[in-house]
């Protein structure tokens, strides 16, 4: 199987587990939104940061290991797994003890008792089966997928049931508890392996891990360190808007390109030999991931009013002036993560660490700097945080992985130029719709018809169907004989770098 098969492949099962998982969490979400308040999803927001840092901080890197490493003894594998049900039965003590520190921190000490239930979830993650990521290092998604499914389906279930019934988010609290264990009751049943419990060669797995370690804790930082001084510096209903409106502006990021790197991990790791295939690989995704984030970053921004009308009720209109800054965000990580696989794959992750260290410190000191200030500017803060990191990373594409940047910059300027082209034909269009339902839906369906017009058009330019070669050739294979001869692809589907 070829490698960008392998990448559509994953991306495929992957989409189709977090798609359906975000359908019936969209409608927890939503109904949860309706019936609490701004204070309680706050209140859940912090609670759910302080559990996932703490994973964060069990991470051993099981499954990057265990996909990288093609041949692997039952005894590799044991001590992986028992290594990673240490840490993550530490993780859950130590959350457990720390949590009146956390509620003092925050100043809130209904925070306290959420904080010591969710602590039993580490311990349970700890369980999960190994052999589900021996069947992923396979490329057999299939599975994994399946039992994700029917894991939120239940949970989600639940959640819904108490939501109705309590009005509390401990309903939230409840049904992520029933999630996990589900996953690992069917992670069992599924796959036939049973793990023993053994740390011998528990160096070597170290030794490997150091760095995934690192970059767990430190990705997860830079990612919603912000939500963490929020909690100190700002009321709780101020958190619960900025991480709902965090939530839905990423919403296109976490969902589908998020999931492609999977796909994508797997496919480098076959191929870690080949630089120049590596890179190649790396090209691809990130031409596909900003071609289709770019446009949903600014169609969030053009249509968060009526968004968030819509989904989350009149209670949220404070979220409506933080979605346009927070989701230039996901540009900046759909850009970061081909890097991230790249440099996992190489073992270079030390490249990685620094950045994230240097947008952790920079969120910090602008956030405190800036703490009289309202939302919205610091919301305006952290897209320009995210600016210096692009730039960043832009900088590790190209004196570490050796990408040009004129590869580099066509990724982001062909999308960004056809999304602006949208975005002015949706806010004249939308200017003739007073429902905010109207506004919504009739925007987007007209932004994408209107963004994928012009991207064919501006495929016909030689250089840029030279770029898109692969993706154009992909979309002519899918489309039928009727509208295949629109799409232009030339004759060879050799990467730039090589030509």
């Amino acid at each position: 199987m070829s490698g960008g098969s392998v990448i559509l492949n994953g991306t495929k099962w992957a989409m189709i587990a977090k798609w359906y998982s975000r359908l019936i969490g969209l409608v927890s979400t939503i109904v949860l939104a309706r019936l609490l308040s701004p204070t309680d999803f706050g209140t859940m927001a912090l609670a759910m940061f302080f559990l996932s840092l703490f994973l964060a901080f069990s991470a051993t890197g099981t499954t990057e290991y265990i996909v990288r490493e093609h041949k692997m003894a039952d005894s590799d594998l044991n001590c992986v797994w028992s290594i990673g049900l240490v840490t993550k039965t530490l993780a859950s003590l130590l959350l457990l003890i720390t949590s009146p520190l956390l509620g003092r921190y925050l100043n809130n000490d209904d925070i306290v008792p959420v904080i010591q239930v969710v602590s039993v979830l580490p311990f349970i993650q700890g369980l999960r089966n190994p052999g589900l990521d021996v069947l992923e290092r396979q490329f057999n998604f299939r599975t994994n997928t399946l039992i994700l499914m029917s894991a939120r389906t239940v949970g989600v279930a639940i959640t819904l049931t108490l939501a109705l019934t309590l009005k509390s988010y401990w309903a939230m609290v409840v049904g992520s508890i029933a999630t996990w264990l589900v996953n690992i009751s069917l992670g069992y049943r599924i796959c036939a392996y049973r793990p023993c419990f053994s740390l011998k060669g528990w160096r070597q797995h170290i030794g490997f891990s150091q760095w995934l370690y690192l970059k767990a804790v430190t990705g997860y930082l830079r990612s919603r360190i912000d939500v963490l001084i929020l909690g100190n510096i700002k009321p709780v209903a101020a958190v619960g808007s900025y991480n709902l409106a965090l939530e839905f502006a990423w919403l296109p990021y976490s969902e589908i390109v998020g999931q492609s790197i999977k796909g994508l991990y797997s496919s480098l790791s076959a191929t870690q030999h080949d630089k120049a295939e590596l890179i190649e690989q790396v090209r691809r995704q990130l031409y596909v991931s900003l071609a289709f984030i770019v446009p949903c970053a600014v169609g969030l921004a053009i249509l968060a009013e009526p968004f968030v009308l819509v989904v989350l009720g009149e209670k949220w209109r404070s979220s409506i002036e933080l979605i346009p800054f927070l989701a230039f965000g996901m540009i900046m990580m759909s850009a970061f993560l081909p890097m991230q696989a790249y440099l996992m794959v190489t073992n270079q992750l030390k490249y990685q660490l620094a950045s994230d260290v240097l947008a952790i410190v920079s969120v910090i000191a602008l956030f405190y700097w800036w703490r009289n200030e309202s939302l919205a500017v610091l919301a305006q803060g952290r897209t320009l945080i995210w600016l210096i990191s692009l730039s960043v990373i832009a900088l590790i594409y190209w004196r570490v992985i050796g990408f040009p940047m004129r590869e580099w910059a066509t990724a982001f300027v062909v999308p960004m130029v056809i999304s602006v082209v949208m975005a002015l034909g949706v806010t004249q269009v939308t200017l003739w719709f007073s429902s905010p339902w109207l506004a919504l839906f009739g925007g987007a369906i007209i932004g994408a018809v209107i963004y994928v017009i012009a991207f064919f058009v501006a495929s016909h330019h030689p250089v840029i169907s030279q770029r898109y070669n692969f993706l154009l050739r992909f979309l002519a294979q899918k489309l039928g004989a009727r509208w295949r001869s629109y799409v232009p692809v030339t004759s060879t589907n050799q990467s730039v770098n090589k030509q």
